[in-house]
């Protein structure tokens, strides 16, 4: 039989750190504010009375859900933490928050995916260092009427990054960049590459790309790296306004306003 795991913190602060271990799939799926459900594989671990959950094991792909409610979710750094096997100097993590769930830091994961569920969610992005291992992410809203705000800089590293939603929003003067740089970037737009960069694709029936944002998958010229796409995608046929051409927007939109800077192998607007 698949084994079973079942455990409760308890009273006070109780914290579930999980190192350790090679698995193919982790699955996540919280339950309420302290509990949930998370399965490795075939195995399961069921949780109580948890803040927060440490999850370093390494996984080809790791699925975390919001839950069936309104959930308003932030991905942010979730500083260095330590394994004790995996990381040498501790794993650089990212945190999900959530009121409406556990948080958790992870790392060590080579695909990480988000989704939202249903209802209403909101989910915001703003991590300026990558979690150790990860190269694929994509956050999902799931169904109704979910928005995803960039509020600040995701840096992927040479990561792929995918965001779904119906409204997307990359906010004023926000970053996403999915170029392969130093650890600790100075510019992200001139720095040198040190590996191939990554695809950025956002879609949705609502893309924003506020005043002064920087979408960037370049490389910078003369570079023997390859650089990656930046692709905007609507569901149906949309109107494309890009500020100074006034054009008007229908059911679904892509909006790209003024000092907003793509760059990337190729910039695709797609209705």
């Amino acid at each position: 039989a698949d084994a079973i795991i079942t455990f409760d913190g308890g009273d006070d602060y109780d914290v579930l750190k999980v190192t350790g271990g090679s698995f193919n799939t982790i699955t996540d799926l919280p339950a309420d504010p302290s509990s949930g459900l998370i399965y490795y594989d075939d195995a399961q671990v069921v949780y109580t009375n948890i803040e927060p959950i440490y999850e370093l094991t390494t996984a080809d792909t790791y699925n975390r859900s919001g839950t069936s409610g309104a959930d308003s979710i932030a991905i942010v750094e979730g500083g260095i933490k330590y394994d004790g096997s995996s990381c040498a100097f501790g794993c650089r993590t990212i945190e999900i928050q959530s009121a409406s769930f556990e948080n958790i830091f992870f790392a060590n994961k080579k695909k990480v995916v988000i989704t939202g569920n249903s209802g209403d969610d909101t989910i915001t992005l703003n991590f300026a260092m990558i979690a150790n291992s990860l190269k694929e992410l994509t956050v999902n809203g799931g169904d109704d009427g979910d928005e995803i705000i960039v509020n600040g800089t995701v840096n992927m590293d040479g990561g792929n990054l995918t965001i779904d939603a119906d409204t997307v929003t990359v906010n004023d003067n926000a970053i996403i960049s999915t170029r392969d740089l130093t650890l600790y970037p100075v510019d992200y737009e001139t720095d040198s590459s040190t590996n191939d960069s990554g695809k950025l694709e956002l879609k949705g029936n609502h893309i924003t790309i506020g005043s002064g944002a920087k979408l960037f998958a370049h490389v910078e010229n003369g570079s023997s790296y390859k650089p990656g796409d930046v692709i905007l995608t609507v569901d149906e046929t949309a109107g494309i306004d890009l500020s100074f051409a006034n054009l008007d927007t229908s059911s679904v939109s892509i909006t790209v306003k003024s000092n907003a800077l793509l760059r990337g192998g190729s910039v695709e607007l797609i209705s």
